[in-house]
C-alpha cells in the first residue's frame, strides 16, 4: 500500500489482515499464500514485484506497527518505513499528491457551465476518462470504446462518442498510445474536435503544449512532467476544482493521484531532473492532464478548428528548371520583424 495507514495490518489490535474481508490473516495463511499479478498475462515475458517486509512470515505485525509508530514519535524516518519496511518509494512533502490536495478540491458550489465542454481520456485496457469545463472537473469515469458497431454491440451511451453527441461543441484530447485504431478512427469521424495527445518535450521553444498545424493538424505535444505538474499545482491552489459529488464521490479518482510520486531521475544527457513516477494505476491523472490541455486552447470557447475546404500544401510543385518557387514567409510562417535565423545560433548573445 502507498498509505502506512492503510497497511494490511490493523494498526489498534497489530494483526495482519485481508485488506478486502478485514479478516486476521495467521502467519500459516502469509506463508503459503500465492502472488496474483494485477494484471494478468498468459505468458509475460516480465514480472515485476514489490518485496516488502508483510510479506515475510518471520516478522510480526506487532513488529511493523512499533517501526511505524517510531517514525510518527519520530524516532525514525518515513523513508526508512517506506524503503526498507514497505519495499516502496518515498514521496516526501511536495514530492506526491496527497488526500486533502485532491479531496480539498471537492466544492459544493454550482458549477456555471460557461465554455465549452473538455473530454480528457487515457487509453489502455479500459478507457478512463474525465470530463469538465474551465471551472474544472464535472465528472469521471469509464467507457467500454470510442464508438458503438456492429462488432462491439454497445450503446451509445458506453462509448466515448457519447460525450460528443451530447455536446455538440465539446472537444475531446485522447492519448495517442493504447488502441492506435479506435482513437484514430474517433479522430476521422470528428475532425477538429478530436485530438490525439503525445507526450514529449519540446525541447526547441520550451513550450508546455504546441498544437499541431496542417499535416499535423489533430495532434498536440505537452511535455509530460511539467503537465502533471502543473495541474498539481492548481489542485494544491484551489484553482481547480471538483464539481458534482462529494469527497467519496471523488474516491476513486483520488487514488490514482496516490499512486504516482516525483523523483530526481538523468535524462539522456546525464542532467539530473524532477520526473513524476507511478507505482499503480494512474489513468485519471492523465486524463486530467488532458482535459487540462484542452481546456488551455478551448475552454474560453470558440470553434471548431483543423477543418478546411481547401487543403493547403505543404511542398511546392517543381519547375522544368529544376528550381521551386515559394514565398519564404509563408514557408517559414515568418511575420514582421522576425529573421530565418536559427533560436540556436543565437545563444551565445
Amino acid at each position: 500500500t502507498e498509505d502506512p495507514k492503510h497497511m494490511s495490518i490493523d494498526l489498534a489490535k497489530k494483526e495482519f489482515i485481508c485488506k478486502k474481508c478485514g479478516g486476521i490473516l495467521s502467519n500459516s495463511d502469509r506463508a503459503f499464500g500465492r502472488w496474483v499479478p494485477k494484471k494478468f498475462k498468459a505468458k509475460p515475458k516480465w514480472s515485476g514485484y514489490h518485496i516488502s517486509l508483510l510479506m515475510a512470515p518471520w516478522v510480526t505485525a506487532k513488529e511493523i506497527v512499533d517501526k511505524y509508530q517510531e517514525c510518527v514519535d519520530g524516532r525514525q524516518t518515513m523513508d526508512f518505513f517506506y524503503n526498507k519496511v514497505l519495499g516502496l518509494p518515498f514521496a516526501g512533502g511536495g514530492n506526491s499528491v496527497d488526500e486533502e490536495t485532491v479531496l480539498g478540491a471537492v466544492t459544493a458550489e454550482a458549477n456555471a457551465y460557461q465554455g465549452r465542454i473538455v473530454v480528457g481520456v487515457d487509453t489502455g485496457i479500459d478507457l478512463h476518462y474525465v470530463v469538465g469545463n474551465r471551472q474544472g472537473l464535472l465528472g469521471f469515469g469509464q467507457m467500454k470504446d470510442y464508438m458503438p458497431d456492429a462488432t462491439n454491440n454497445l450503446a451509445l451511451t458506453e462509448t466515448l462518442e457519447y460525450f460528443l453527441k451530447k455536446f455538440p461543441n465539446s472537444v475531446m484530447v485522447v492519448d495517442q498510445g493504447g488502441d492506435i485504431i479506435g482513437s484514430r478512427k474517433l479522430r476521422s469521424a470528428y475532425p477538429g474536435r478530436v485530438f490525439l495527445c503525445h507526450y514529449a518535450a519540446d525541447r526547441k521553444t520550451m513550450q508546455l503544449i504546441r498544437w499541431g498545424e496542417k499535416d499535423e493538424s489533430g495532434n498536440v505535444l505537452a511535455d509530460r512532467n511539467r503537465m502533471v505538474q502543473l495541474v498539481a499545482d492548481e489542485l494544491r491552489d484551489k484553482r481547480l476544482k471538483l464539481y458534482n459529488g462529494t469527497r467519496a464521490d471523488w474516491h476513486d479518482y483520488w487514488l490514482h493521484w496516490s499512486h504516482i510520486y516525483r523523483t530526481w531521475k538523468e535524462d539522456a544527457l546525464g542532467v539530473p531532473r524532477y520526473t513524476w513516477m507511478r507505482d499503480g494505476r494512474d489513468d485519471w491523472v492523465h486524463a486530467t492532464v488532458y482535459w487540462r490541455i484542452g481546456v488551455s486552447r478551448f475552454g474560453e470557447g470558440g470553434s471548431i478548428v483543423g477543418v478546411r475546404d481547401r487543403p493547403e500544401p505543404n511542398s511546392y510543385m517543381v519547375n522544368a528548371n529544376q528550381t521551386a518557387s515559394f514565398d519564404p514567409k509563408e514557408l517559414f510562417k515568418l511575420g514582421e520583424g522576425l529573421s530565418t535565423e536559427d533560436e540556436e545560433d543565437q545563444e551565445w548573445r
